[in-house]
């Protein structure tokens, strides 16, 4: 009788074990796949182990000639397991977000946004509440 609750005990403690390994993985993988997201994980921050993408200065540069614009920012991103730079750049009135492929510096999209600021729909708003516009 003791051998059995001595074996039930050690196949309980044995499954509880096992079962906290695997969330502990499973919480290890959930964290490195937000570092490769977030551009965190070593492949981006180690220049000798990026060798298979292009450095952000150079998806800047193919953006810029791509729009023939200024650029004002650039994120490496995951977009459908790939990594993409984000680049954006502004040439006149418009703005660009250019879509880099880090693995072979090929633009995959550019999408072009007039920028509108200045075309605000309270631009004309009275700031002042005090003030009376009104001449009656």
């Amino acid at each position: 009788m003791k051998k059995g609750i001595i074996a039930a005990v050690a196949a309980a403690v044995l499954i509880s074990g096992g079962a906290l390994m695997v969330s502990a993985n499973d919480r290890d993988d959930r964290a490195a796949r937000e570092n490769v997201i977030a551009g965190k994980d070593i492949g981006l921050e180690n220049e000798a182990a990026q060798k298979d993408i292009i450095t952000k200065e150079e998806a800047k540069k193919i953006a810029g000639q791509e729009t023939g614009g200024k650029v004002e920012e650039a994120e490496l991103e995951m977009d459908k397991n790939n990594r993409v730079y984000e680049v954006e750049t502004k040439k006149g009135e418009y703005e660009y977000e250019v879509h880099v492929a880090a693995d072979s510096g090929k633009v995959i999209r550019t999408e072009k946004d007039r920028d509108d600021d200045r075309f605000d729909d309270d631009r004309h708003d009275d700031d002042d509440d005090d003030h009376d516009d009104d001449d009656d």
